[in-house]
């Protein structure tokens, strides 16, 4: 069972739009200052506590339904906090990173991400996403990220010139036929992805991350 304390957070969360829910957490084999755990429930339960009954007969209701949920246990200081109002499923209020910490977050992700084992398309549509919207990632940020990660040196001198060239290696390393694979059954305008290549990724960060 997971044991970390936010564990009865989140069910209390749950509970409070009556669904029940079974929290597991991932057995790591390295060590790791980031706790995965995963959420289950009943797509019927779910679906219906958020939609009602009128809205829930295009789901699959015989489903279950899993959601994976990161708690990062090291907080760093360069990271930022923002807070916002929202009104579904229930009004409550949310604290979450600013859109340059969460850029540099994926960023983080692209670079660290063993390409030849596991390609995950969420990460790059989320990059070109981001970038799209002209969001500058949050480079002090990024810079203890890859400190943390052993990939450069806190004395490392580190410049949006040099996060290109990181990641333009990345970028020759992903096998993109696998990286659609990935995101196709997400999106509804395949066209997003079909241009998808390494020269396409370099072109538009060359042009847009500032």
């Amino acid at each position: 069972m997971c044991n970390f304390q936010t564990s009865d957070i989140i069910k209390s969360d749950f509970i409070s739009l009556h669904i029940e829910v079974n929290i597991v957490q991932k057995k790591k084999t390295n060590q790791s200052e980031v706790l995965d755990a995963y959420v289950s429930t009943p797509a019927s339960a779910f679906f219906k506590a958020l939609f009602g009954e009128s809205r829930i007969k295009s789901f699959n209701m015989s489903e279950l339904l899993k959601v994976k949920i990161e708690v990062d246990t090291k907080l760093l200081n360069s990271q930022v906090i923002t807070h916002k109002s929202i009104l579904t499923p229930y009004p409550c209020n949310i604290t979450l990173f600013d859109l340059p910490t969460i850029f540099a977050e994926k960023i983080h992700a692209c670079l660290l991400r063993n390409w030849k084992h596991r390609v995950k398309g969420r990460d790059i549509y989320d990059y070109v996403y981001l970038l799209s919207h002209h969001v500058k990632p949050n480079m002090e940020f990024l810079k203890e990220k890859l400190i943390n990660s052993g990939v450069i040196k806190a004395e490392d001198a580190f410049t949006i010139e040099q996060l290109k060239s990181m990641l333009y290696e990345k970028f020759k390393q992903v096998d993109f036929q696998l990286a659609k694979d990935d995101v196709i059954e997400f999106i509804n305008d395949k066209r997003k992805i079909e241009i998808w290549s390494s020269e396409f990724f370099c072109d538009v960060s060359e042009q847009y991350l500032k």
